[in-house]
């Protein structure tokens, strides 16, 4: 009989939440899927709120515990996809940051990382999550600084008081002025000791607990750019502890951004993963974009396919994104072209 290949773990997230009434997990496992990622956030609404039982955040379903509920301890892993600033339905000004729009400061709907309050609340509901009896938490991709955010109160008084400059929000965001750089570098240290913070108390809840964050394609290509437009310098983010780096290598998404073609965005992928395997090695997860973002439809499978062929051996996972919970036949064709079952997974955790 031919050898099966070997494979890393494999992720499937799941955008809606319908699945958690409607995925069964054990057959996703059957087929090939270590790991189930269900969102446990709605945003962009005023009914927003999160999906499970905590004191800090409102609640609109509690789905995340009954479906835990229904799990058994040989059943996938199930990791809880949660967000970190963006919280839309929030209007209490005490807790959210500003941003700089040229005339003057606005406030924007999302969390100020220098407020300790803030940050209490952020960590405490992390704390929360990663006692409900999930495996691992990716964190959103909103866990970030740009370019013209963090200029709260409490960010400029900080910054002034720790670096010894004044908090000319001009000259700070000036590159042509020092002070631009003590900023970026400000920054850059204050996500990282938020993610520190988040990941410590994820594991004093539990500590088998895996913590995960969601990196954009720029961070290892463009190190430069990605300290001054995100705030995330790679080396300061892998030494918090977290123990995933799931790089959203979204391949047409980087074709619309960089006006690619489709072939030439594969390739583009290819040296994206290579280059983010030297830092990350296999803590790294290659976030695979299966669907047209605009239109919905699941990509075609020789696109699926040319994708996968480009991740080179020795990654930790591969993360299948969007999926819903009735794809399951076109994953299961997607696993079975390239001979992956749920018996040669190569274990992670």
């Amino acid at each position: 009989m031919a050898a099966v290949p070997s494979r890393p773990q494999l992720f499937a997230q799941f955008h809606g939440e319908d699945a958690f009434a409607r995925l069964e997990p054990q057959e996703w496992q059957a087929l090939g899927i270590d790991n189930l990622v269900l969102r446990v956030f709605r945003n962009q609404s005023e009914q927003g709120g999160v999906l499970f039982n905590n004191p800090e955040f409102r609640v609109v379903k509690p789905l995340l515990r009954p479906f835990l509920s229904k799990m058994n301890d040989s059943g996938p892993a199930i990791w809880g996809w949660m967000i970190a600033r963006r919280f839309d339905w929030l209007k209490d000004p005490r807790y959210l940051d500003r941003q700089s729009t040229g005339s003057g400061l606005e406030v924007i709907p999302r969390l100020d990382l220098f407020n300790p309050g803030a940050v209490k609340r952020i960590v405490a509901v992390y704390g929360d999550l990663a006692q409900s009896g999930i495996t691992g938490i990716m964190i959103q991709d909103d866990l970030v600084l740009r370019s013209r955010e963090g200029l709260s109160s409490w960010g400029r008084a900080k910054f002034s008081l720790e670096t010894g400059i004044p908090a000319q929000i001009s000259s700070m965001l000036d590159p042509r002025y020092g002070a631009h750089a003590h900023w970026v570098e400000f920054k850059n240290r204050q996500v990282a000791m938020v993610l520190a913070r988040i990941v410590d108390r994820c594991k004093s809840q539990n500590p088998n607990i895996q913590v995960g964050l969601n990196l954009y394609y720029e961070t290892p290509l463009q190190p430069k750019k990605s300290r001054n437009w995100y705030a995330h310098d790679l080396d300061l983010l892998l030494g918090t502890g977290i123990d995933r780096v799931f790089l959203m290598a979204y391949h047409r998404q980087i074709a619309a951004e960089l006006g690619l073609s489709t072939a030439a965005a594969i390739e583009f992928f290819g040296r994206l993963i290579r280059q983010a395997m030297e830092s990350c090695q296999d803590k790294l997860v290659v976030k695979v974009q299966c669907r047209d973002w605009k239109t919905g439809a699941w990509l075609p499978d020789s696109e699926l396919d040319a994708i996968l062929d480009r991740i080179p051996p020795g990654v930790g996972g591969i993360c299948l994104t969007p999926v819903s919970w009735d794809d399951l036949p076109r994953v299961q064709r997607l696993l079975a072209r390239r001979g992956w079952r749920a018996d040669v997974s190569r274990e992670k955790q």
